[in-house]
Parts: C-alpha cells; sequence; structure tokens
C-alpha cells in the first residue's frame, strides 16, 4: 500500500507533463510567414555581410535587419530602407555589426514586404552598405 500511496504523485507528474507536452507543441510549431532576405557588401563596403527577416502572422508584423563586418563605420548611424521607404536606423557596435528590430506588437512601424523588394542598408551620407532582395 505504501508503494501506492508513493507513486501517485508521480504518475499526477506524468500526465500533468505530458498534457503540457501536448498544449506546448501547435504553439512551437511556426505560424504565419517568414520572408529572408541576404544582404552583401556594396562597394564602398565589401566585407559587409547582413541579413533581413520580415514575419507576418495575422494582423502582427515583424522586421528585422542586420549587417555585420563594418567596423569602420564604429559608432555611426545606418539607414534600413525596404522598397525605397526607410524603415528606421540602427547604430553599428564597436565590433562593426549593427541590428535593428520592429514590431507591429510594440506599436512600431513595420513594413509590408512582398517578394522581389530591395532592402537597402545605407549611411547617413546616402552610401550603399549593404543590400539584398526579398
Amino acid at each position: 500500500m505504501k508503494l501506492t500511496t508513493a507513486l501517485k504523485p508521480l504518475a499526477t507528474l506524468a500526465t500533468t507533463v505530458m498534457a503540457t507536452a501536448v498544449v506546448a507543441a501547435p504553439a512551437a510549431q511556426a505560424r504565419g510567414t517568414v520572408t529572408t532576405a541576404t544582404l552583401h557588401g556594396a562597394a564602398a563596403f565589401p566585407n559587409a555581410t547582413g541579413s533581413a527577416k520580415f514575419k507576418r502572422d495575422g494582423t502582427k508584423r515583424e522586421f528585422e535587419a542586420e549587417v555585420e563586418h563594418v567596423r569602420s563605420l564604429a559608432g555611426k548611424r545606418l539607414g534600413v530602407f525596404v522598397h525605397g521607404t526607410k524603415v528606421g536606423t540602427m547604430r553599428v557596435g564597436n565590433l562593426g555589426r549593427a541590428q535593428l528590430n520592429r514590431s507591429t506588437e510594440l506599436g512600431q512601424r513595420v513594413p509590408r514586404v512582398s517578394a522581389g523588394n530591395r532592402v537597402n542598408v545605407r549611411t547617413a551620407a546616402g552610401t550603399l552598405v549593404a543590400t539584398g532582395k526579398f
């Protein structure tokens, strides 16, 4: 009888874990659409690399862009443009990396992105740093 009493909490725990796994599994699956672009360095910054990602799930939209290997621009602000429209600015860190994140969930403006839209990253003076296409 003591063995049965000792196993009851274990059985309850196992049931809880299994129920949580069943509920969490659909949430872990990707929903909506994700569009990505690989960014390549322009003539003035041939070593620059980067990426841009657009996620859409119902009315929620997210946009991320990053560039790397632009150490000569450390401390400078770069503008990010999608299909000719400025999305925002990002500051280059000491290691030559900059990142921009936008989300409608945070009340931020996020561009609508379609396949074929161009992403450009430019200096404040307008020099092209990196470019790519969704």
